[in-house]
């Protein structure tokens, strides 16, 4: 019999297996009997008090997973066996709805002396349906992302390739085990070759840029990152190799480093004198133009105020203030100066500039121009000004201005060809045929048939969008429009207008629409409820969850509809909480009840946060309802065993000391 200490002992040690989630179970080979401790029952969707044997056992495993279970319980008895357990299966659970779960139980067979048959089998089972969900998580993120993936041991041997990678090089994984550098140009392998060999010596994580050959013998630039993952003592247990797809944007690197290039080969014979400032003026580039005009060079004229010193005297206020306006306001820069020659002579020019801008929208660069128009300026004083507000119109709106004799059929464009769609004018045939021809065609027709009709038709205006193409193959996406001018006869004699590229403003809207998906598929599967609401706390957005949980529609939710999932005996709580929280402005949390579409009430955490704008104000609030009901039971639970406790030290130590008093008394009464 075991003494009352051995007893604490095994309760003891019952109560931490319990406690970490653990069940045990002892199986009698001999009788059949089977014993499982309340954590096993619970596993099994059983009450403490159900009784169990092996055939129950059986019947609570998920029929796919019956067989090999049987058989590997049935080798761990065998007495020619090592007599060691240890499987992963799903029960169904018998009293719980059938929840399924997924189990890793482990155990050991005990044999006679003789070792002819098993007398015990006894061990553990525990829940691991969150690590197999994970391993599956991991396991669908492999095989779908957006990349190609390898994983190697620590010696660098390939053990997983996903399908990606399988199918973009042809190769197995047993191939790629036996070498991976064949899917390597040869022009990189050596390199690659000896960051590998550095990381596996030092455990140390490297970036790389090296094509990789598809299975068409066609080669792919790809950015690969290297990670090596430690264990607790820092050594190495595998490697996990990612690639991501840069094809696109090193050839886009490189064809920007040829057109930069280019432009500067192109700058260097244009006939105006070319510029570049940084964002606050500071030029840093002229070209031969400036050089060969003003007889300084460029480290002569680099600064804010070499060029506005050339200036003819009258002209460098205005200059500096039209300039210093531009520099602040990011305004486009165009201004006539005379500028002083080397001989000493003054001539005019037309200056424009432009601001470079990044994605963010911050200028990084201007770039500019001065063209000289002396010849122009002295011919006509009226024709100058009338050509500088058609220039200016045209900057303003950054349009292709066309001009079209519908008599001759003969179509003139502004600069802004050149400037937008990188139509050099030489190249530009002044006709109508010209224009059809550069219109996608997919859209040639459509296009064509519209204006036509509304010339033919007496109509006055016309407005289409289409792609035209520019000067290197790629194709804008455009708003064009124009207006028809008639004789005094009614006859369309001539037509106007304007061709605006809206490729930015429709790659943005697609950005955007594709950040809303995004954001609608996160928030759709996170495990709370979410929500969005105005500044006054009208709710007007709810994800899927809230709807799956409620049962409502957002027609039923929206604004203040929210109140009828909630508790009778909690809402006029919630509402005074509400009512000053939404003016406060400040993030608060709530815990309330609220109904399910099953009629069931279950306890939230809420939390809110204010969005603000950049002047501090609320323009939104978001947020969520996570489920705590289990929390609060638990804490309920242990409340109630706490105070029951409690009561019993109470109650043992009234009777402790009566039992005091009264020995007290015999002992006087002695």
């Amino acid at each position: 019999m075991p003494n009352s200490e051995t007893v604490t002992d095994y309760e003891r040690l019952q109560t931490a297996v319990e406690a970490a989630g653990v069940g045990t179970w002892d199986f009698n080979p001999i009788t059949g009997e089977l014993q499982w401790s309340n954590r096993c029952k619970e596993l099994f969707g059983l009450p403490a008090t159900a009784e169990v044997d092996y055939a129950r056992f059986l019947e609570g495993l998920h029929p796919d997973d019956r067989a090999h279970t049987d058989a590997v319980v049935q080798q761990a008895l065998d007495p020619k066996g090592a007599g060691s357990y240890d499987v992963e299966y799903r029960t169904v659970g018998f009293e719980d709805g059938g929840q399924l779960r997924w189990v890793r139980a482990t155990g050991r067979a005990f044999f006679d002396a003789a070792r002819t048959k098993a007398v015990r089998f006894i061990g553990t089972i525990t829940d691991v349906s969150e690590s197999k969900q994970a391993e599956s998580n991991y396991s669908f993120l492999a095989e779908n992302a957006p990349l190609l993936l390898m994983v190697t041991n620590a010696a660098g041997e390939a053990t997983y390739a996903n399908s990606s990678l399988l199918k973009f090089t042809g190769y197995t994984l047993a191939q790629l085990q036996e070498s991976w550098a064949g899917v390597v140009h040869p022009d990189d392998l050596r390199p690659l070759t000896e960051r590998w060999q550095h990381a596996l010596e030092h455990a140390t994580a490297y970036q790389a840029e090296y094509r990789l050959r598809r299975h068409d013998g066609q080669y792919h630039w790809y950015l690969n990152s290297t990670q090596p993952q430690l264990d607790s003592d820092g050594r190495v247990v595998q490697w996990v190799s990612t690639n991501i797809d840069i094809d696109a944007r090193y050839r886009a690197e490189q064809q920007l480093t040829q057109q930069q290039e280019e432009m500067r080969r192109v700058t260097e014979l244009m006939p105006q004198m070319v510029w570049v400032t940084d964002p606050k003026g500071y030029h840093t580039y002229f070209n031969q133009r400036w050089i060969e005009f003003t007889g300084y060079t460029v480290e002569q004229s680099q600064g804010t105020e070499m060029w506005n010193n050339l200036l003819h005297p009258d002209d460098q206020q205005r200059a500096r203030t039209i300039w210093t306006h531009s520099l602040e306001t990011g305004a486009p820069y165009e201004i006539e100066y005379r500028f002083k020659s080397k001989q000493g002579d003054y001539r005019w020019f037309l200056a424009r500039a432009l601001p470079m801008r990044d994605e963010d929208g911050q200028i990084t660069k201007w770039f500019g121009t001065c063209t000289d128009i002396h010849e122009q300026k002295l011919a006509s004083e009226q024709l100058r000004w009338s050509d500088e507000r058609y220039a200016m119109a045209s900057l303003a709106t950054n349009d292709a201005i066309w001009d079209w004799n519908l008599e001759t059929n003969a179509i003139t464009w502004n600069k802004a060809l050149e400037r937008v769609f990188q139509h050099k004018p030489n190249e530009v045939q002044e006709t109508a045929e010209w224009w059809y021809s550069h219109i996608h065609p997919d859209d040639a027709e459509r296009v064509t048939n519209g204006i036509h009709a509304v010339i033919d038709g007496g109509g006055k205006s016309w407005k289409d969008s289409y792609r035209f193409r520019r000067a290197d193959g790629t194709y804008a996406e455009v708003i064009d429009r124009g207006r028809v001018a008639h004789n005094d006869e009614g006859k369309p004699v001539r037509m106007i207008g304007a061709m605006q590229d809206v490729s930015e403003q429709r790659r943005a809207a697609a950005e955007l629409r594709r950040r809303e998906e995004e954001f609608s598929t996160l928030a759709d599967n996170v495990a709370q409820l979410a929500w969005m609401a105005e500044p006054d706390g009208y709710i007007y957005w709810y994800n899927k969850r809230w709807y799956e949980f409620t049962g409502t529609t957002l027609e039923e939710m929206r604004g203040w509809g929210w109140e009828k999932v909630h508790h009778p005996g909690h809402i006029e709580r919630v509402l005074a909480f509400v009512r000053d929280a939404w003016p406060a402005g400040k993030a608060w949390e709530l815990s309330f009840p609220l109904r399910g579409h099953d009629g069931e009430y279950r306890w939230f955490l809420t939390r809110a946060v204010p969005v603000h704008n950049e002047q501090g104000e609320v323009v939104r609030w978001l947020g969520t309802n996570t489920d705590v009901t289990d929390m609060r039971q638990m804490q309920e639970r242990l409340e109630r065993a706490y105070n029951d406790l409690e009561l019993k030290v109470t109650f043992r130590t009234l009777e402790l000391e009566r039992e005091v008093q009264s020995l007290k008394q015999q002992l006087g009464q002695a």
